[in-house]
């Protein structure tokens, strides 16, 4: 029993300097008593969705995007650390997912939002002398507000952490879990329109016969899109990607490509949304 009280103490104290590490923002000083170990390296660390790309949120509006975990083993705690563009999104709510709180005494957990700084320090840790969890599932939802028009990247910063404890012995037997990071993205500008396109090659003067055959395309594009036949467009302009592809390093530069490629492939999307 008396073993039992100290397991339990010295697991709560683990805990608390689990969490202390989010909230004061300190070093990762649990690090120089964790120990290796060679678990799955295809434990990965994403977004769900990976990226937002919708023009129609603007100011004030609101969006949510998951933190999930696939192929852990033995997960006790972690923490994430994230940052993004603070002119452009603050977060309004950092809620636990569900993926710990089947431990069974729960999950304890802190956040720290510095929005006019842009970044996040949060997470959550299993109470009591248990096992890890393992599998996939969701660590917590974020909720955004937008506001203004432009991008941002969501990344994981250096203070992101996942802990195991494969046996819940005396003392705690907590190690590092290695794992892959998958940073995410925002953007809410309107993309141009392919006639916006159209006015820029012709602005670049190109040869004649570089800029009729890719305005030629376009022009069908935007015809297209204004009958309402979108996927008649999309097929155009995918057309007119591989046309900028052949003529790169040609008579389009490698930076004229990829400002017509992204462009285009950016009202591809919008019309797919």
């Amino acid at each position: 029993m008396i073993a039992g009280q100290r397991w339990e103490k010295m697991s709560r104290r683990a805990v608390s300097s689990i969490m202390t590490i989010v909230v004061l923002m300190g070093m990762l000083m649990l690090t120089a008593n964790l120990r290796t170990t060679q678990a799955s390296p295809e434990t990965i660390l994403y977004l769900d969705p990976s990226s937002v790309i919708d023009p129609t949120l603007t100011l004030g509006d609101i969006f949510t995007v998951d933190v999930l975990v696939s192929d852990v083993e033995y997960l006790y705690a972690w923490q994430v650390n994230m940052s993004f563009e603070p002119t452009v999104l603050k977060i309004i709510n950092i809620v636990e997912g569900d993926f710990l709180k089947s431990q069974p005494e729960g999950t304890f957990g802190a956040k720290r939002i510095e929005n006019e700084k842009g970044w996040a320090l949060f997470g959550w840790s299993t109470v009591g002398p248990y096992h890890g969890v393992d599998g996939s599932g969701t660590l917590a939802t974020v909720e955004f507000q937008v506001l203004a028009e432009g991008e941002s990247l969501i990344e994981f910063g250096v203070r992101t952490t996942l802990i195991g404890q494969d046996q819940p012995s005396h003392p705690p037997n907590f190690y590092d879990i290695p794992f892959t990071a998958e940073d995410g993205y925002f953007n809410n500008c309107p993309p141009p329109s392919a006639y916006e396109l159209i006015e820029t090659i012709q602005s670049w003067h190109l040869p004649r016969g570089t800029e009729r055959s890719l305005i030629a395309k376009l022009k069908v594009a935007g015809h297209m899109l204004d009958m309402g036949k979108e996927d008649g467009a999309m097929r155009k302009l995918t057309a007119f990607i591989g046309r900028v592809q052949m003529l790169r390093g040609e008579t389009l530069t490698n930076e004229q490509a990829d400002h017509l490629t992204s462009e285009a492939q950016r009202i591809i999307d919008q019309i797919g949304g």
